[in-house]
């Protein structure tokens, strides 16, 4: 998993040494390591550069694993998700397809989001 995700030189660092990013992507390597069936990710691409995104997208989009994200990152949710709930003050104000909720310019700036 660390040469998929291309973090073969974190390898016997201590993580204490690691920069945000570096530990999210150290993090998940471990976790699907362990062929999880089902990840819920928070913020997945917070900390990350580009690059790292871009990989991160790529893995995604190749594990069989079910996947729940909390995200901000509507560009990354309409790559890696086919249904998004969207959440108002806590409460679910909208549940469907994903690109069509996120094609929804008035709901998304309703719920506080910025629109792409």
């Amino acid at each position: 998993m660390l040469e998929e995700l291309e973090i073969t030189h974190l390898r016997g660092r201590s993580p204490l040494k690691l920069s945000g990013g570096e530990k999210r992507m150290a993090a998940l390597a471990a976790v699907l390591a362990g062929e999880p069936t089902a990840l819920l990710l928070d913020e997945p691409t917070a900390f990350l550069d580009a690059r790292a995104r871009r990989r991160l997208i790529q893995v995604l989009g190749r594990i069989s694993a079910a996947q729940l994200v909390a995200t901000h990152d509507l560009a990354f949710a309409g790559e890696v998700c086919t249904r998004a709930l969207l959440l108002r003050q806590g409460r679910l104000v909208a549940d469907g397809d994903a690109m069509n909720l996120l094609r929804d310019r008035a709901l998304l700036e309703d719920c506080g989001l910025e629109a792409l």
